[in-house]
């Protein structure tokens, strides 16, 4: 049986790794998965989950400042427990390193002193890295020259690496682009496409108030015209939530619903609605933008983000100027004009959003490597 040995430092906070190691899990394919975590944040149960893992209690603040420091740390760490429970690296045929600068900068240690190969998979959150901690623009290069394949969740982000590492041999044959992939409710229960809406449009927001989302300037486009749109706002949280909350009291034209979790909930949020709208800044990804477009709801997502080139202006919505509230209306009526054909294409194309589609890509991407 294929085994894989995932680093994973995401596992603890974001739910998209837990659906995708249960559709590998389904698919046959054993797995172990180490990650650090906080000694406040409780053990997970690997027993109930049906794959091995250690969850390694060492994640302070303090390794934040000290990065090589932390490397070390984290990688010790793991080969200690395999020396103590009497396993070795030998036994797997490959680590998936679920990011580069710290899941890939262990995978790539355990590669120089055990040879197991390994992959790597790179998020916006490293190119974030690299701008605070230029420093580590060589030790990427090292990671990276060593990859087996590498991963790029969107078509902006490989374009980033390989304009940042254009000296890494080989670069532009190793990266594969694969995305990830939505909760199976949403796959599951896809509507018919929906016709051409009437003023004021329902526009939605779904995430948290952070100051990237640009959460004011779609409160701004909503206050631009109050007979032509109608906003409904789900999530909360963030570096720019006492702002928001400001903005939106007492705004007739703005239903703010809080945090919400239920995927069924959400579902009918999304097919009540006419447009999504997330116009981020330095958006990795954006899942919410997949939801909404499995349930025919059309998309306004920023230019070159993480979600921008996966499909061609107009086809399942229209990517913007962050910064531009115009630009925000333009594309919102070119949205209007075209939108049932738009409607269509969006559940079409979200399918390609599958887990089980996704994960079919992986094993491949194992198999070959």
């Amino acid at each position: 049986m294929l085994q894989i040995l995932h680093i994973c430092s995401g596992f603890y906070n974001q739910q998209l790794y837990r659906y995708f190691f249960e559709e590998l899990k389904i698919s046959g394919i054993k797995q172990f998965v180490f990650f650090p975590k906080r000694k406040w944040m409780k053990n997970p149960d690997f027993n109930r989950l049906g794959y091995e893992g250690y969850a390694y209690n060492h994640h302070n603040l303090i390794l934040k400042i000290f990065y090589f420091l932390k490397i070390r740390i984290y990688t010790k760490a793991l080969i200690k427990f395999f020396e103590k429970n009497s396993e070795h690296f030998s036994e797997f045929k490959l680590i998936h390193a679920h990011n580069l600068f710290v899941d890939g900068a262990i995978a790539y240690k355990l590669n120089t002193n055990y040879k197991v190969k390994y992959i790597t998979a790179i998020r916006n959150a490293d190119i974030k890295y690299l701008r605070y901690m230029p420093f580590l623009y060589f030790f990427g290069k090292k990671i990276l020259k060593n990859s087996e394949q590498i991963i790029c969740i969107s078509p902006s982000i490989k374009t980033k690496i390989l304009n940042k590492f254009k000296s890494v041999p080989n670069l532009n044959n190793k990266i594969k682009v694969i995305p990830n992939g939505i909760n199976k409710v949403f796959i599951e229960n896809s509507p018919l496409p929906k016709a051409t809406p009437d003023y004021p449009l329902k526009l939605l927001y779904i995430g948290s108030f952070l100051k990237q989302k640009n959460i004011h300037r779609i409160i701004a486009l909503i206050n631009s015209d109050k007979d032509k749109y109608h906003l409904t706002i789900v999530g909360g949280r963030g570096n720019y939530e006492k702002k928001i909350r400001q903005l939106i009291k007492n705004n007739n034209n703005i239903n703010y619903l809080g945090i919400i979790k239920d995927k069924k909930q959400l579902l009918n949020i999304y097919r009540q609605s006419d447009i999504f709208i997330m116009p981020s800044v330095n958006e990795t990804f954006g899942l919410v933008y997949v939801e909404a477009m499995s349930q025919g709801t059309p998309i306004v997502y920023s230019k070159n983000t993480g979600f921008d080139h996966f499909f061609k202006d107009g086809e399942v919505g229209y990517s913007v100027n962050p910064h531009s509230v115009k630009d925000y209306s333009l594309k919102i009526e070119q949205i209007i004009n075209q939108y049932e054909t738009i409607s269509r294409k969006c559940l079409i194309k979200a399918k390609q959003f599958n887990w089980s589609k996704i994960v079919n890509q992986y094993k491949k991407l194992y198999s070959l490597s």
